[in-house]
């Protein structure tokens, strides 16, 4: 199912900005992922258009976001792509 992404983001930024229990990390690579995810849905199409390749691509990005968020926020580009390797 097609999740809404605004309010997942907002919230992931609110949660960022205030510093909540998971520090600032936790919900920027949260956003990160979903911005990737969204960005497969956005160029190879829904899951009911493309069924075999679209799942594999929306995870792969959702990585790629995840990890580039992460070396974005932390400075370090090889933790980001370990990052992306343990998940």
């Amino acid at each position: 199912s097609k999740i809404n992404l605004a309010p997942v983001l907002a919230m992931s930024l609110l949660t960022s900005a205030f510093g909540f229990s998971k520090g600032p990390e936790a919900p920027m690579v949260c956003a990160g992922g979903l911005i990737g995810a969204s960005m497969a849905r956005l160029i190879y199409g829904n899951e009911e258009d493309n069924p075999k390749n679209s799942k594999r691509h929306q995870e792969t990005l959702a990585y790629a976001g995840a990890a580039g968020t992460l070396t974005a926020f932390m400075g370090i580009p090889i933790a980001g792509s370990i990052f992306a390797l343990e998940m």
